[in-house]
């Protein structure tokens, strides 16, 4: 392995099932929300917006 050059991003894996890719999707806040958001996400220390997002849909949604 020495070397060896790797892709972090993990290029060269075997591709998804069309029913296992994720979608991305583009949500415009008004300056107070995000705020307000960006103040939750700090203090409940998530990793970024889309993991307090994930979270917030799997409580709503399952």
């Amino acid at each position: 392995m020495s070397g060896e050059i790797r892709n972090p991003r993990g290029a060269g894996r075997k591709k998804l099932p069309a029913e296992e890719k994720a979608v991305a999707i583009k949500v415009v806040l008004p300056p107070k929300l995000a705020e307000q958001m960006y103040t939750v996400i700090e203090q409940k220390n998530y990793r970024s917006v889309a993991e307090y997002i994930r979270e917030l849909l799997r409580k709503e949604l399952c």
